[in-house]
Formats: structure tokens, sequence, C-alpha cells
């Protein structure tokens, strides 16, 4: 049985065990669901380590419960811990430490031979929130 992650790789030619790094940029569900696919394949997934601590405290004290999978508490995901504010992780892959929306929040600047592009998780959804530096509004 293919997953709806497993339908998507496999129309642009992979399956899941091609996989071998995931970046976390925050880790509510609408963001790292799917994580479960990778349960026990040794996929390095990258997540900041206040994400990560964060992420784990909402689980057990049942706080922001509903924003975080409770089965994504698993020391058998290939968790690599993120501390720096801005990393170079792989040749023009540059990650950046970004809290706010959750406390361990990270975006993600690809930069390729023709265009750069700007992975901003929940910091910059609109435009205006990037070019005019209008903020999120959060509770």
């Amino acid at each position: 049985m293919k997953t709806g992650l497993g339908n998507i790789l496999s129309k642009m030619g992979y399956k899941l065990e091609d996989v071998s790094a995931i970046i976390i940029g925050h880790a509510h569900l609408d963001h790292a669901r799917g994580l479960e696919f990778f349960r026990g394949m040794n996929v390095l997934i990258y997540i900041h380590e206040e994400e990560l601590k964060y992420m784990f405290y909402a689980v057990a004290t049942k706080e922001d419960f509903g924003a975080y999978l409770p089965h994504y508490i698993d020391p058998s995901f290939n968790w690599k811990v993120i501390r720096e504010e801005e990393i170079e992780l792989f040749d023009r892959i540059t990650l950046y430490h970004t809290p706010g929306h959750t406390p361990g929040m990270m975006g993600m600047l690809v930069e390729l031979k023709d265009r750069n592009f700007l992975f901003t998780t929940d910091l910059a959804i609109y435009r205006d929130n990037f070019e005019k530096e209008i903020h999120l509004v959060s509770d």
C-alpha cells in the first residue's frame, strides 16, 4: 500500500527509500506530518535544538497539544540537532534559526544557478510579511 507521500514521490520517479535527509522547519503537524513513514529507516532528520525540546515538552505537558503529533516523540528517529543560528547544511543550502511562531523554527535558503528560493515555513506566508516586514500576529 502506498502512502500519499509515497504516491507523490513515485510520480517524480522516487520512492520513500530514496530519501536520505529531511529538514524540519518546525514540527507542527501541518509541516511534519508524514514523518512516521521514515520510522526505522535511518533517514537523517534535521531539526533545531529548540524545536525538538519544545516539541517534547509540548507533548509531555499537553501544552500546545494538538499542534505536535505525540508519535513523533520517538528515539528510533535519526534526529540530527541543529544548534547554530545560521548553518550551511549542504552545498548551497543554508538554514536560519527564525524563532517566533515556534521556539525552534528554521527557514531555508536554497541557492540554484539561476535563482534562489527562501522557504520561510510560517515566518512569512504572504509577500507583504517578507517585503514590507509585516509580522504575523500570534496569540
